[in-house]
């Protein structure tokens, strides 16, 4: 996380530590979880840099979790959910305004858009997957 500038952080490093990306929910939806350790893919690290490399994710934002009802790697779009550096919450964001973090997160809704945590993100996320399932 700290080569991500993501720092300072103690309950997420906690949380990203005891959980294995293999053993959750991860493919109940369409909202999956990015590896912070890495995977059989690509890690989160290797992930965001491609990200803003090939596809203009601003600096400032570390995807946490795409949404996608189909993912495209070569044209990723729709919803995806980022930490944002600046105010360290998470936040909804669209594919086509990811450049802008003030665009992006302007009009972000407690809750459906904006979460104060990587932790109550997550329990958004696993509220989700569980809501689904049912």
């Amino acid at each position: 996380l700290k080569a991500l500038g993501w720092k300072a952080d103690a309950a997420t490093l906690d949380l990203m530590r005891a959980y294995r990306m293999d053993a959750i929910l991860n493919d109940s939806t369409h909202v999956f979880l990015s590896d912070p350790v890495g995977d059989r893919f690509i890690g989160m690290k290797n992930w965001n840099q491609l990200l803003a490399e090939e596809f203009g994710l601003h600096p400032d934002f570390i995807a946490v979790a795409e949404s996608e009802e189909k993912s495209d790697y070569r044209d990723p779009q729709g919803a995806w959910y980022v930490y944002w550096k600046k105010d360290k919450r998470i936040y909804s964001v669209q594919r086509e305004e990811w450049d802008r973090p003030e665009v992006a997160t302007a009009n972000a809704r407690p809750g459906k858009e904006v979460w104060p945590s990587y932790v109550s993100f997550f329990a958004w996320w696993v509220a989700e997957q569980l809501a689904f399932e049912a």
